[in-house]
């Protein structure tokens, strides 16, 4: 079992930048993600692994249960918890957070890795440039669990809110979405407002106002 092997990334703030660093550091071809303040469940190594011997760029579940009290829990949804991610923004790929992914190192340096200019949902830019250009998809792995933390404060929950909405503003004009005929809906504004209307507790309430002031700030 090798040791760690820590890097430091300081010389520049991003969550992006410093896993760019930690790959820079490596010669090794399989690489996984997580952070910090989650909590990985027994055996999410060796799932992760398992599907990328099958699989060149995999994503495993959220679970929001262990590290949250319910006041938390019921202050955002939590995506990933049964399959990827897909936004009514951008690109119609799918795409997960980069507190649970895995790829090849190879198909991560095709694409430059991770973008240090983006700070916020800069791992769906990620999963969509590596699919893109690399002409492969991403897979869902539901044994490989990771325990999330959510923000638990009102004003950490603007302030991720408004983070989010104005990094959508910006990846939205990166991956342009493809055409659709007009039969066929595509969940956006008017969904999120509907989930605003309905939300079931104050955070939720914060945290979607602060994503549409982002969002406006952002366009």
């Amino acid at each position: 079992m090798p040791g760690w092997h820590i890097v430091d990334s300081s010389i520049r703030k991003g969550a992006g930048f410093a896993r760019n660093i930690g790959v820079a550091s490596t010669t090794a071809p399989i690489l996984l993600f997580c952070d910090a303040d989650d909590v990985a469940a027994p055996g999410w190594m060796q799932a992760m692994y398992n599907a990328l011997r099958i699989d060149s760029f995999v994503a495993g579940r959220f679970d929001g249960t262990l590290l949250n009290f319910p006041k938390t829990q019921r202050s955002r949804p939590l995506d990933q918890q049964t399959g990827l991610q897909y936004s009514p923004f951008g690109s119609d790929l799918p795409h997960a957070g980069a507190s649970n992914l895995g790829v090849w190192a190879y198909y991560f340096r095709i694409v430059g890795g991770f973008d240090p200019d983006i700070t916020c949902l800069e791992d769906t830019d990620f999963c969509w440039r590596v699919q893109q250009q690399n002409r492969i998809r991403l897979r869902f792995v539901p044994n490989a669990v990771m325990n999330i933390r959510l923000r638990s404060s009102l004003r950490d929950m603007w302030a991720q809110g408004t983070a989010y909405g104005a990094a959508a503003a910006l990846l939205a004009e990166r991956h342009e979405r493809p055409w659709r005929p007009e039969t066929e809906p595509i969940k956006g504004k008017s969904d999120t407002i509907r989930k605003l209307l309905t939300s079931p507790s104050l955070g939720a309430l914060i945290w979607s106002l602060g994503w549409h002031v982002g969002h406006r700030k952002g366009n």
